[in-house]
């Protein structure tokens, strides 16, 4: 199974725990109105999910982040910890089937 995770953290759980599915978190910065009207796009981000048997809900999973600073380990609320609207709710999750499963 490929596609889009929306059910959040439980259903997660399930692809995290030796699937063998790459999981990838993203999040899409919405435009910003400046004071003169005009709108502004910033970057987004997107992380890696590693692979784990269980993570603390109010820090989300680990993945592996990279950006100003590059963290093989962090965890998810840290990694989108520079974009204030992503953490909790606004993380999409993208599954893909690999060799490995």
């Amino acid at each position: 199974m490929s596609g889009v995770i929306s059910e959040g953290a439980e259903r997660l759980r399930v692809f995290l725990d030796g699937t063998g599915k790459l999981v990838v978190a993203g999040y899409f910065q919405p435009p910003t109105q400046q004071p003169d009207g005009t709108q502004v796009q910033r970057a987004g981000h997107i992380d890696v999910v590693r692979p784990q048997e269980a993570f603390p809900s109010d820090e989300g999973p680990q993945v592996v982040t990279a950006g100003v600073q590059n963290f093989k380990s962090a965890s998810m609320k840290f990694a989108f910890g520079d974009r204030p609207l992503a953490w909790p709710d606004n993380i999409q999750l993208f599954v893909h089937g690999t060799a490995l499963e």
